[in-house]
Order: structure tokens, then C-alpha cells, then sequence
């Protein structure tokens, strides 16, 4: 799909998807293409830190508490969404064979601001992502 929009001319700097679509296939695609991407991903999707390799939920789960940021996303029907984030940096595991790294790779997590869930229950979001410069 992304390939034929981009072919069609429909111009995309950045792509978005739930955790169904975060298999490693369609990451090194979009690298290919130069479309940088957010994708949700399992808890027990598998990472490579500086601390070696983890799961999403180890490596989120050893963050100390300075390392989340408190934003508002939103005003929804229960008033204003402030949820907790925080960037873990991540070494690729989707670089085409041939192309050097250029980019930025991280585990992005979300957890609510009230109960601060895990990021593994419904109130908290995982998301590995990768951007070159801010928006391509």
C-alpha cells in the first residue's frame, strides 16, 4: 500500500501504524523508500539498547523516573490528555543491506499520567520509531 501511493505521486514523509503492522519487513521498507515511521509494537518486541538487548517492557521498566516528560496530547470528553513519555534510544535492527544508518532510532512509551500503568496494560502505548532529521 505504501509503495503504491508513493508510486501514484501521493507524497509521505512519515507513516503510522499499530503494533500489526510493525514486523520488521515493512520497517526496512520504509527505510528503503526514506519515509521515516511510528509503529506500535508488543511488549515483548525485542530492542537493542546500549545495555545490550531487551525486551520493550525490560528496557522500559529500568527507566529512572527523570526520564519521563509530562505533555498534553489532547482535550478529550473527560478533559485535558496529559500522558507521561519517554524515548529510549534504540541501535536499528532494519537497516537495508547496503545502506548506512542515517537516522534515528528509538522505543517511544506512553503511560498514563494518573496510574502509571505499564506500558504493556491499556492505558499505555509502545511505539518503535525512526525519523532522519525532524520529518525527513
Amino acid at each position: 500500500m505504501l509503495n503504491a501511493a508513493l508510486a501514484a505521486g501521493i507524497p509521505c514523509g512519515f507513516f503510522l501504524g499499530d503494533e500489526v503492522y510493525s514486523p520488521l519487513y515493512l520497517r526496512k521498507g520504509c527505510r528503503e523508500l526514506g519515509v521515516g515511521y511510528a509503529l506500535a509494537v508488543k511488549s515483548d518486541h525485542r530492542i537493542t539498547t546500549g545495555r545490550g538487548k531487551l525486551t520493550a517492557k525490560g528496557a522500559v521498566g529500568r527507566l529512572p523516573a527523570a526520564a519521563w516528560q509530562r505533555m498534553r496530547t489532547g482535550t478529550g470528553s473527560k478533559g485535558a490528555r496529559d500522558y507521561d513519555w519517554a524515548m529510549i534510544d534504540a541501535i536499528a535492527d532494519d537497516v537495508p543491506a547496503g545502506q548506512a544508518d542515517a537516522g534515528v532510532s528509538v522505543l517511544l512509551a506512553r503511560r498514563h499520567r494518573y496510574t502509571a500503568r505499564s506500558p504493556t496494560s491499556a492505558a499505555g502505548r509502545l511505539s518503535r520509531c525512526r525519523w532522519r532529521g525532524w520529518w525527513g
